[in-house]
Formats: C-alpha cells, sequence, structure tokens
C-alpha cells in the first residue's frame, strides 16, 4: 500500500512539472515522474506515460511501448487505462 501512494505521489508530481503549476515546466522531470510512478504500480502513472509516448511530443513515439503501459494499468484496474487501449488497438489492421 505504501508503494502505491508513493507512486500516486509521482505521479501527481509529474503533472506538476509536465503543467508548469508552481514551478516552471519541464518534461524531462515529468517524464521521469511518470516513469518512476508506473514502477510504484501507479495505474495514473503508466496511463500519463502512455499518453506521452503514443504522442510523441516529449519522448519519441512509441505505439508498442504505449500498448504495453496501457495494458499494466489496465491490469492495475484504471478504466481509462483499459478505455484507451481499446482505442489504440482498435487503430490496429
Amino acid at each position: 500500500m505504501q508503494a502505491r501512494r508513493c507512486g500516486s505521489a509521482a505521479s501527481n508530481l509529474g503533472n506538476v512539472y509536465r503543467l508548469g503549476e508552481g514551478v516552471k515546466a519541464d518534461v524531462k522531470l515529468a517524464l521521469d515522474k511518470f516513469k518512476k510512478s508506473c514502477d510504484l504500480d501507479a495505474a495514473r502513472g503508466c496511463t500519463e506515460l502512455a499518453i506521452i509516448y503514443h504522442e510523441g511530443k516529449a519522448a519519441p513515439k512509441d505505439e508498442a511501448k504505449a500498448i504495453s503501459l496501457l495494458e499494466k494499468a489496465c491490469k492495475l484496474k484504471s478504466d481509462a487505462a483499459c478505455k484507451n487501449l481499446e482505442l489504440l488497438r482498435g487503430k490496429k489492421p
């Protein structure tokens, strides 16, 4: 339980850096915090990281990695991740 709380905190911090709320926006720090969050099994961090890899703006575009991260988040009971996973898979031929 403690690790998951830390994962949520890391995800929140990732959003702070991504959006520049109260600090200078820093996509590299945001990416680092989302990775940490996902490593700690926080579904939201995995989902945010997947979006980054899907969009290819703050990191190189990597659909396979985005799908893998969404699968992990979906297994962690994230409805948003499961829906996004369906959408990404629907795009595939």
